[in-house]
């Protein structure tokens, strides 16, 4: 998901490098969780999300 810093050691995802741009359209991620954070608003979670997706960080709402 690219959130991460790597510190040591190497991975690979399908035969590329973990964090490789091109693999984010090859993956997905699907938590058996609920994934928000309780202290945020429902704007807060959708923004910092969105974010890490690569959205600009000014809302567009």
């Amino acid at each position: 998901m690219g959130v991460q810093k790597i510190t040591a050691g190497s991975i690979t995802v399908l035969g590329s490098p973990a964090g490789t741009p091109s693999l984010r359209t090859r993956l997905a991620f699907s938590s058996q969780d609920l994934s928000i954070y309780k202290d945020l608003t429902v704007r807060e979670n959708v923004s910092y999300f969105a974010r890490l997706d690569g959205a600009p960080a000014s809302p567009c709402w």
